[in-house]
């Protein structure tokens, strides 16, 4: 995690806790909807190399594959240098579409799922007294 150092009042006057990693923290430092706490937000920063790495895997071969698909498609109806011109300006559009719409749903899933982690995934282990045999 993160190093942020709390002030005295998220320990003394802590009126929420952050959901990720269930610090204290005071109504200064008490995160907006869809936030977390600093250190956890940092923690989410930092792995943005890794999403973005995930973004170059993920979303260039489709765009690749979009590119080519359209060119393809379009390349026998193009007639002279505005048919070339029109049939590659729409195979760069719908490649970078389709990248652009790869990039966006890996955020929000990387979001996602950093917004549904949690400090507590289990609950407390407590001991539980088995009755004697009747």
């Amino acid at each position: 995690m993160g190093a942020f150092r709390r002030c005295p009042s998220c320990e003394d006057a802590a009126i929420t806790r952050c959901a990720r990693c269930e610090a204290p923290l005071c109504r200064r430092h008490q995160p907006t909807s869809h936030k977390r706490c600093r250190s956890c937000e940092r923690d989410y920063q930092d792995d943005a190399l890794t999403r973005n790495r995930m973004k170059a895997v993920l979303g260039l071969p489709p765009a690749a594959l979009a590119t080519a698909a359209v060119f393809a498609l379009l390349f026998p109806f193009a007639s002279g240098l505005a048919g070339a011109i029109a049939v590659a300006a729409a195979a760069a559009i719908a490649g970078s579409s389709t990248a652009a719409t790869v990039f966006r749903a890996v955020d929000r899933s990387a979001r996602a799922q950093f917004l549904r982690e949690h400090g507590l995934p289990l609950p407390a282990a407590r001991v539980v007294r088995l009755l004697p045999r009747s």
